[in-house]
């Protein structure tokens, strides 16, 4: 399914569930009342992801690089002679092809990425609302969802690495989203597993794989289906509360 067409679908997805938990009237301005505009810059990670759902040959079919500054009478000749391709810098290509790379060359990590299916789709209903998620491979030779993230830092350190990450994104929330998915959806769903799949977009371009405990998956379970409860019940309401309005202590720690 195409990307574009499954973002499309009127459903409910676990980065709606991470974004409405802050604050469900930020949520529903950005993400159901403001029309965005499609543009054609492609962030690191996603060119990453591209790479890796279409390989070399293809990826360069689809995305053009060039250094062509955007804005430029050249610029704007070459979108018009390549209306089918997706054009992007020749150094966001350049870090992508040497991230690809070091992904390929990691044994662990290419056995992840190996004999499995690519950003595939699914939809599903809880309590009859719709709701969906996009694993970025699946691998049932090994019976694992990977997802892969590209963060300034893979170390495993609570304080400035990837699980400063986990906990600030909730990350977790995918994980237990996306497995709970697996196990209704696939009839070996209940074998799989979730590994965050975790690449430094600076040379070394240092790689680390991460699972989560399984008291940390309960608990982030919980988690999360909480808030798509919340979800439904401010949906079905139609009023999107913003933050309270008394004042609050704040917690530093």
């Amino acid at each position: 399914l195409p990307e574009a067409t499954y973002r499309s679908e009127d459903a409910i997805s676990q980065s709606a569930l991470r974004s409405f938990h802050l604050s469900p009237s930020p949520y529903h301005y950005y993400h159901q009342s403001k029309n965005f505009i499609p543009t054609r810059s492609m962030d690191t990670g996603t060119l990453l992801h591209a790479l890796v759902e279409l390989g070399t040959e293809a990826f360069k079919s689809r995305y053009l690089a060039t250094d062509l500054r955007r804005g430029t009478k050249a610029f704007k000749e070459l979108i018009a002679q390549y209306p089918e391709k997706n054009v992007i810098k020749t150094a966001d290509e350049r870090l992508a092809f040497a991230m690809y790379d070091a992904l390929r060359a990691h044994k662990v990590a290419a056995s992840l990425f190996a004999d499995g299916v690519s950003e595939e789709s699914w939809f599903d209903l809880y309590n009859d609302h719709k709701t969906k998620g996009r694993w970025d491979y699946r691998n049932p030779k090994l019976k694992v969802l990977v997802d892969l993230k590209t963060t300034q830092s893979a170390s495993p350190c609570p304080y400035t690495g990837f699980a400063k990450s986990v906990n600030k994104l909730h990350y977790d929330w995918q994980a237990a989203f996306y497995l709970a998915a697996a196990k209704r959806l696939l009839p070996d769903g209940d074998q799989y597993s979730f590994v965050f799949v975790t690449i430094e977009p600076i040379y070394p371009y240092a790689i680390a794989l991460y699972t989560l405990a399984p008291e940390d998956l309960e608990t982030a379970t919980a988690e999360v289906f909480s808030c798509l409860d919340r979800f439904i019940e401010v949906k079905e309401s139609g009023i999107w509360p913003s933050y309270e309005e008394e004042v609050k202590t704040l917690m530093l720690r």
